[in-house]
């Protein structure tokens, strides 16, 4: 019997974790890293990888994607060197659906969002229905819950009461910053800290907040870097896309749904309605979303316009030229103090199903910026996301820490080999189909094993997050 069953040879391995960026060698056995050392033999092991001149990484944990809005969400994901993902605001029942049907074996877990006149009945819920809707959603399988506040906001009151009952019930919960009385920007970031006093929060695209105009965008990303400074208990990451994303339907006059879209034509000088969304459209300032086979594509002009109006808005889109520059780099690089932890914990892609799965190619041209070290990019994509979701087995390449890794290419800045807990998940542009494994709760572990789907149990801490090695 091999002692290795993948045995990957002379890549640059790098592991923040445990300090670790030189060319060595990786074996795996089973799920688990086996060995990483020089020189180890290849007749031991039943696979040989040669890997000289590429990375060797630690598979990307993206604490930040969606996978339902269309089908090709998770293959994306793995295409993109990702193994491990959290979708912010889609059910566990569709993606399970979505799974089975369409999957790649990453790791993924889910926050299903509270949205007013679907699952709870107004803008401004009671405890008690808030509590009923979270406790369907832990068990439905979802990790924890998120306020969608920029796109479908709650009341400030009911947000406070909905942070308060998942603090003291030890639900996770992220919030998308914004309510009826502020949006998604500094004033709701500001009202989203105050909510949660102290206490645990997770703070998603904190770069997002930080848009205005691009002049002001550096100084609105220093503002934010201070509060969190001052709230360490707020957990963050932001991404390194110019593009947004959001949902852009529309109601019976014609106007967008969500507010984001609604916010976005006005920025851009589009009338807030499905004319300026057409206009948008057509002057490419706005793509629309269409699915392939494997990806999701962005169409815009006369096609993207047709393809708007034929599917009667029922669509999503992305803006382009909205995140500036200098937020996404402040955000990405800015650290607490003299101390060598990033103020924004983590980099993430609000992608997914959105083509803006960029994390690799713009991490790494960052770290050519020297705006990262490579342990740095690698600590940010990989290690902080595994202890923001508690997955300890995650986001490093120690021996018996699960077998998820990104080979990639340097020059490129591309995925060359995908394996999650040691299966191929992609390979030179290939996307391998299968089922992904769901982390959960332990009130949700049923819910997957009643849907066939590979689960493992993943509570989150509410410690303060350890922002050193």
């Amino acid at each position: 019997m091999s002692t290795f069953d993948l045995l990957i040879k002379g890549a640059r391995v790098v592991d923040a974790k445990n300090h670790r960026d030189e060319i060595t060698d990786v074996g795996i056995k089973g799920e688990k890293i086996a060995a990483v050392a020089p020189n180890l033999a290849p007749s031991e092991a039943s696979e040989v990888m040669q890997a000289q001149g590429l990375l060797l990484l630690p598979g990307l944990i993206d604490s930040h994607v969606h996978l339902g809005i269309s089908a090709c969400g998770f293959k994306m994901v793995a295409a993109a060197g990702v193994t491990t993902c959290l979708d912010m605001s889609g059910t566990s029942d569709d993606l399970a659906r979505i799974a089975k049907t369409n999957g790649a074996a990453i790791n993924y877990g889910t926050l299903e969002a509270i949205l007013p006149g679907k699952n709870v009945p107004t803008n401004d819920p009671s405890t008690e229905e808030i509590a009923a809707f979270v406790n369907k959603a832990l068990a439905n399988g979802s990790y924890g819950v998120k306020i969608l506040g920029g796109h479908f906001p709650l009341t400030p009151k009911a947000n406070e009461r909905l942070v308060r009952y998942c603090q003291e019930n030890g639900v996770y919960i992220a919030w998308h910053a914004g309510s009826t009385e502020t949006g998604s920007d500094l004033s709701g970031v500001k009202e989203a800290v105050a909510a949660a006093n102290g206490g645990f929060l997770h703070l998603p695209h904190i770069n997002a907040y930080c848009r205005g105009c691009p002049e002001k965008a550096a100084a609105l990303s220093i503002v934010v870097l201070q509060i969190l400074e001052a709230n360490p208990n707020i957990v963050t990451e932001s991404y390194l896309s110019s593009r947004n994303g959001s949902n852009l339907v529309c109601d019976e006059n014609g106007i967008p749904k969500s507010a984001v879209p609604r916010k976005c034509l006005a920025n851009f000088g589009f009338s807030p309605d499905k004319k300026g969304l057409v206009d948008a459209i057509l002057s490419g300032r706005l793509a629309v979303m269409k699915d392939g086979q494997d990806q999701t594509i962005l169409i815009s002009g006369k096609e993207g316009a047709d393809y708007f109006l034929d599917q009667n808005t029922n669509v999503s889109g992305s803006f382009s030229g909205l995140n500036p520059l200098s937020s996404r780099v402040l955000c990405a690089t800015a650290k607490r103090g003299t101390s060598q932890a990033f103020t924004v914990d983590a980099l993430s892609t609000d992608g997914g199903c959105i083509p803006r799965n960029v994390t690799l190619k713009a991490g790494l041209e960052l770290v050519d910026l020297d705006g990262l070290t490579m342990l740095e990019f690698v600590k940010k994509a990989c290690l902080m996301p595994a202890r923001i979701l508690n997955l300890p087995t995650k986001g490093h390449l120690s021996v018996g820490a699960d077998a998820d890794i990104c080979v990639a290419d340097p020059i490129a800045k591309t995925p060359v080999r995908v394996l999650a807990g040691g299966n191929t998940v992609f390979e030179n542009g290939k996307i391998f189909n299968g089922v992904p494994t769901a982390f959960t709760t332990s009130k949700g572990l049923s819910f997957y094993s009643s849907q066939g789907i590979p689960v493992r149990e993943a509570n989150p801490s509410f410690e303060p997050l350890n922002r050193l090695n």
